[in-house]
């Protein structure tokens, strides 16, 4: 009894030491059967279902409505804000149904004209060693239709206010061709005997403007017209179409050729 109470400390120490040990033996062997107990829980769920996709349609056409929404559309040919207007012909007293409020609108092309830089050569003068060419110019852009034709007499590197003349090719007196070098430009052209050398260099129009009665002819890029109470000026002519712009707004205007639309 004396040893018990002597060394009890030591007793309890050791009974402690001996269960931990045995927990550590007990403690793998606790794991691998909570494994074991696991997997067959595992193995007796359900097979998973497999959800189906979700239809999102209805829901993707309401957002490419909002990123795409409709645009309402007030000007002409609708007539609830935008009303018929009416003008009676200046000339024969008739009533003209207005389809658009800008006055240019009613500007009609009935023609264009192309408008050229033609260089001929007339004829060729010989004197001894002395030879010269005889060219007919018209510049159609240059003045009214009908254009008048120029004549200049030229020998080799004579310049005049449209060309240089820089080369004969073949004999003087009876050349292949003339080489000639445009003043605006410095593009080196050929002119034959028998056949002129055409440059396009823009176009004239002639315009309608039905409401007035008003007719301009032979218009040309830069020229001042009036009508439907404003002020234009052309500012472009080409092949199908004449552009205009308004002196108090500068707003531009395109009329097609009639034949073009």
């Amino acid at each position: 009894m004396q040893f018990l109470k002597t060394h009890y400390e030591k007793i309890l120490l050791s009974l402690v030491l001996l269960g931990l040990a045995g927990a550590a033996v007990w403690l793998p062997f606790a794991i691998d059967q909570a494994k074991k107990d696991l997997a067959v829980l595992t193995n007796a769920l359900p097979a998973k279902k497999q959800l189906k996709p979700l239809n999102l349609a209805s829901n993707a056409a309401v957002i490419e409505k909002f990123t795409s929404p409709a645009t309402l559309d007030l000007g002409a040919p609708h007539l609830v804000f935008n009303p018929v207007i009416w003008k009676q012909n200046t000339a024969d007293g008739r009533l003209i149904k207005i389809e658009s409020s800008n006055p240019a609108d009613a500007l009609k092309v009935n023609k264009t004209t192309p408008l050229s830089l033609i260089i001929a050569l007339e004829r060729i003068s010989v004197n001894g060693t002395n030879i010269g060419y005889m060219f007919a110019v018209t510049n159609q852009a240059a003045h009214k239709f009908p254009a008048t034709k120029e004549s200049f007499y030229c020998k080799l590197r004579d310049k005049n206010k449209y060309f240089t003349l820089k080369e004969v090719q073949g004999a003087p007196e009876n050349p292949d061709a003339l080489i000639l070098e445009l003043v605006d430009g410095k593009q080196q052209i050929s002119v034959e005997k028998s056949k002129a050398f055409e440059l396009l260099l823009g176009f004239a129009a002639d315009l309608v403007y039905p409401i007035e009665n008003k007719t301009f002819v032979d218009v040309r890029v830069g020229t001042p017209l009036t009508f439907g109470g404003d002020k234009y000026k052309v500012i472009a002519i080409n092949a199908n179409e004449v552009r205009v712009q308004a002196d108090s707004n500068d707003k531009q205007t395109t009329i097609k050729l009639k034949t073009a639309q």
